[in-house]
């Protein structure tokens, strides 16, 4: 677990070769969410919004998620 909120989650999936963030915001307004991630990376690309991406600070992560939406983000 990455972030608990009474409305929003995130957490981190992994195998050998890769890491994926699941972010989820049952909210009806756009929130940021900042949290560590397990890997180091340079960004986070967004499988589920394409063409969306969030630069990282090492393993910290800063990012928005759309009201009543989710992302799920590759640790690049």
């Amino acid at each position: 677990q990455l972030h608990i909120d009474h409305a929003q989650f995130a957490f981190a999936r992994q195998t050998a070769d890769q890491t994926v963030i699941v972010a989820v915001n049952a909210d009806a307004n756009a929130v940021p969410l900042t949290f560590n991630l397990p890997v180091q990376g340079s960004r986070l690309s967004d499988a589920l919004n394409p063409g969306e991406a969030f630069d990282l600070d090492g393993s910290r992560a800063r990012i928005e998620v759309p009201p009543n939406w989710a992302r799920v983000l590759r640790v690049e």
